[in-house]
């Protein structure tokens, strides 16, 4: 029997991260934990609120494994302009268009990775503050 519940967790758990690499649930990170989390307490709610103890280990532990190493965040200005594709010295609405025009493919909601978007909004922001410094002792 403990040797069937497990077989059956782990299924659950290549059910929920399977979807969640395979990019079912890019946009709402939170589902694949809660579906594995839902579906594990169905299992095992024939132990009533004893069955919510492997449901939320299994949620946890699914959420913990869906954590992957999330990219530095971007202090060279070097780096944040060959992100963006912007030259040195560029204006703020070059560095919004170049900003834009790389969030359209790498934004979450297209399909992108939030890691990527987040690198750009980095960069952004990092040529911004310093454009407006510039352009504000000029």
């Amino acid at each position: 029997m403990l040797l069937k519940a497990l077989l059956v967790i782990a299924a659950i758990f290549a059910l929920g991260l399977g979807a969640r690499f395979l990019g079912a649930f890019r946009s709402a990170p939170w589902m694949a934990p809660a579906l594995v989390g839902a579906v594990t307490f169905l299992i095992f709610s024939r132990f009533g609120i004893f069955g919510m103890a492997p449901a939320i280990g299994a949620a946890g532990v699914t959420w913990w494994l869906m954590q992957g190493k999330r990219a530095p965040p971007i202090t060279d200005e070097a780096a944040a302009r060959a992100l963006l594709g912007v030259r040195e010295g560029a204006t703020i609405d070059e560095i919004r268009a170049a900003h834009r025009a790389a969030i359209r493919h790498a934004h979450p909601d297209k399909g992108g990775g939030t890691d990527k978007a987040a690198a750009l909004n980095a960069a952004r922001d990092l040529l911004l503050k310093k454009a407006r410094a510039s352009a504000s002792t000029r």
